[in-house]
């Protein structure tokens, strides 16, 4: 499984996920042949310079574009590739933690199966799923459930989950796509990449939990966990959910449109 590369992001201004990043790191490195992280400008100098110290491969994004971030991520972990039949993981580094802390053995798992296809995409099981806030599971429901229909799936599956394995040559095509949002890549890259591949697969895994929470352990101890859920799905989070929910139904149609996939 060390023969897969990592491409992630992160942001994290505060080190909050500090105890997390204790506990994984070890294991994390032991997964991963190489791992190249891409962190927003306003990330914490005290976790970049933990990255650096246990060796990974680290860069700052220019600024909060989500989509340019994630293509540095990706750029520099193809980049890195000698042979062209290495695969690459992608997953926010946040949820990789989150990931390795509370399901190393699932995680181990999968990481094995990355190498015996083109592609896959790592979708949340029903349980794992419902773990997310109303803000989420509103608005991505749709776009899973439009995704799936375009990709001619019998039942709705976990399209919007930002996490997937694929080739050196996927992550090629990948690069040269054009969007014209800063968020609707999250649910048309995976249709994109699904449609290119010439082995794919679609798994379900628990790991895949909300992980926010980890960034708040203190406030959930303090008020309780149903209290700071109430607050954490305010108008400002209803707002950003509603905005990426928006780009990505507008790349859809735009890549409908370009016929760059078909009904």
């Amino acid at each position: 499984m060390n023969s897969v590369i990592l491409s992630s992001t992160l942001h994290d201004p505060s080190f909050a996920l500090k105890q997390t990043y204790k506990e994984t790191v070890s294991s994390i490195k032991n997964f991963f042949k190489r791992s190249y992280i891409c962190y927003t400008p306003t990330t914490s100098t005290e976790f970049v310079q933990a990255l650096v110290k246990e060796e990974f491969q680290v860069f700052s994004g220019v600024n909060l574009n989500h989509v340019d971030i994630y293509r540095r991520a990706i750029k520099a972990s193809l980049d890195s590739v000698a042979n062209k039949d290495a695969r690459l993981f992608y997953i926010d580094f946040d949820r990789l933690l989150h990931w390795c802390k509370n399901f190393p053995t699932e995680l181990s798992k999968i990481l094995c199966e990355i190498n015996k296809m083109d592609f896959f995409i790592l979708g949340r099981t029903k349980r794992a799923f419902e773990t997310h806030p109303s803000t989420q599971k509103e608005t991505e429901i749709i776009v899973n459930e439009l995704g799936s229909n375009v990709l001619g799936f019998s039942k709705t599956r976990d399209i919007i989950s930002v996490c997937w394995g694929f080739t050196y040559e996927l992550g090629t095509k990948l690069l040269n796509v054009k969007n014209s949002t800063l968020t609707g890549f999250y649910g048309t890259w995976p249709l994109l990449l699904w449609k290119w591949a010439s082995s794919k697969a679609y798994i379900e895994v628990e790991g895949l939990e909300w992980e926010t929470p980890d960034r708040y352990i203190s406030d959930i101890k303090t008020v309780g966990y149903d209290r700071w859920l109430k607050n954490f799905e305010n108008p400002n989070e209803w707002n950003k959910r509603v905005k990426i929910l928006h780009d990505c139904l507008d790349e859809l149609l735009t890549i409908i449109q370009l016929k760059m996939i078909s009904f």
